[in-house]
């Protein structure tokens, strides 16, 4: 584990930012405290996480492991596929083919789609890859992703061991398990989790997307692998069968069902390994819509998380830091800007009054943001000043649901899975601007109110509704960048698939 703790300076500044917020909350009204309480919750947890990742006396970056000799137990590889196309899938079950390791086997679970002519291509790539590939068709079944990844358990092999998990958009190495399962022989191990990794397209937006995408691999699960609480991210993951048995499987009650078994395998006192190197990569979203739906299940999922497993966090078996931890790596896409927002509209037409205690949660959330992306990151990953900003606004541009999706779990904690679309659904500008019309909304009425302000010589009005409309104004950007790519011939799309293919075999 860790040598004791930060150096003095990072010490130093988390406890003057935190302590200063702390003494300025308590001269505010209620309600403005209620508001700032909430910030001051995400803004500790965040920077936990960013000067922890920082530390230059970093024990460890966990690395792959050559598999002994003696050790060579049988995996399962579980593909959920859900109204895929049948050329990414065949790329996927190419890839899984062609491991590098004796004892496996791969179940092609078609769920939840009408067998039509993809579904029979996809059948038919199983047969011709080998006796390793299973087909399964599942009509319909309950519980989503959950729920078949449960129905597979009751298929596997009774020798299965050990359980991978690869997305139906995946391309995967083919050491991929012999990098990979040696770890297990230490039976205190139940998860070994690599980092989602994607092709990517040589344009600003995806750039940001990657880059958005890679500052949680690369900060935030390093830091929580550091104190043994990596959690189970879903895809290019590996378990172990008798763990997740003996948690009763996956939880069809949440929505980000990948994550939210890490509480529960920690509970029980195992040990999980991440290793922040790729192994595999998949697609991004092709669509600010689509883009924009996946933050929304990922932060009401991980909402669902807290709430489910809040005795856990309470009265439950995981130390001091693990605690701390699972709570970071599940608010990280939280943002407490929402009410502020309706607070600058109100006020800039008589309604209430904006005070500097409104205009804070702004201030803390940028703060955070910024030494994120400018601080922390780039000392965990390479990564250019460019690449940064494009990440930085990318990130800005999905502050709507990470605003909106907790609240949201907080009133009704139900709602069904919807996956992620990888493909392209809107090439016309009209289509473009309709998926972020609600952010437009947004901005419009900022500069409403920034206007307002103004006028009547608000400066504090005037200050949240700008930096408001900055934030909002990433949209534009991000819209852009999707509305470009989405003019690209199918063959262009953000990997040529006859290339894809060729690196499958």
């Amino acid at each position: 584990m860790r040598n004791a703790g930060w150096r003095f300076p990072s010490r130093f500044l988390y406890f003057l930012i935190i302590s200063g917020y702390i003494f300025y909350i308590l001269h505010l009204s209620f309600f403005e405290a209620i508001i700032n309480c909430i910030s001051l919750c995400l803004l500790s947890l965040e920077l936990f996480l960013i000067f922890d990742t920082t530390k230059k006396h970093r024990l460890r970056k966990t690395d792959f492991i050559d598999l002994p000799a003696d050790y060579k137990p049988f995996v399962s590889i579980l593909v959920p596929i859900c109204r895929e196309p049948a050329e990414v899938v065949k790329s996927t079950l190419t890839s899984l083919s062609n491991l590098d390791y004796e004892n496996y086997e791969v179940y092609a679970l078609v769920n939840n789609t009408p067998y039509d002519k993809d579904v029979e291509i996809i059948r038919k790539i199983c047969n011709c890859l080998g006796e390793k590939l299973k087909f399964f068709y599942i009509p319909e079944i309950e519980g989503a992703k959950a729920g078949v990844l449960n129905y597979a358990l009751r298929l596997i092999s009774s020798e299965t061991e050990i359980i991978g998990i690869i997305d139906s958009d995946y391309v995967v190495e083919r050491d991929f398990l012999k990098k990979t399962v040696g770890y297990f022989k230490n039976q205190e191990i139940a998860v070994v989790q690599l980092p989602q990794d994607y092709f990517l397209d040589d344009t600003p937006a995806s750039k940001g997307m990657y880059h958005a995408y890679r500052y949680f691999f690369s900060t935030v699960m390093n830091t929580c692998n550091e104190y043994n609480a990596a959690s189970f991210m879903g895809t290019m993951g590996l378990i172990r069968r008798s763990v997740l048995e003996r948690i009763g499987g996956f939880s069809e009650e949440v929505i980000t069902e990948d994550s939210e078994i890490g509480i529960r395998i920690h509970e029980l006192g195992y040990k999980t390994i991440y290793i922040d190197r790729s192994k595999g990569k998949g697609l991004m979203p092709y669509s600010y819509k689509a883009y924009k739906k996946q933050r929304a299940r990922w932060v009401f999922g991980n909402m669902q998380t807290i709430m489910k497993n809040l005795k856990f966090f309470i009265s439950g078996k995981l130390n001091f830091m693990q605690k701390l931890c699972y709570l970071a790596q599940n608010t990280i896409w939280f943002n407490n800007l929402f009410i502020p927002f309706w607070i600058i509209i109100f006020s800039s037409i008589g309604l209430v009054s904006f005070s500097f205690a409104f205009l804070v949660p702004y201030l803390a959330f940028l703060l955070s943001r910024s030494l994120g992306f400018f601080f922390a990151m780039p000392a965990n990953t390479a990564v250019s000043l460019k690449e940064r900003i494009y990440a930085f606004i990318s990130f800005l541009s999905l502050t709507l649901p990470m605003a909106t999706e907790w609240i949201k779990c907080l009133i009704y904690p139900k709602k069904g899975f919807w996956r992620t679309p990888k493909f392209k659904e809107n090439s016309r500008v009209i289509g473009c601007i309709q998926e972020g019309l609600p952010e437009f909304l947004i901005l419009l009425l900022s500069g409403f109110a920034f206007v307002l302000g103004i006028l009547k010589n608000q400066v504090i009005l005037a200050t949240g509704a700008f930096i408001n409309g900055l934030i909002y104004f990433s949209v534009v950007w991000q819209i852009y960048g999707f509305f470009k790519l989405s003019r690209k011939e199918k063959d262009e799309n953000w990997i040529n698939f006859a290339t894809l293919e060729e690196t499958a075999s």
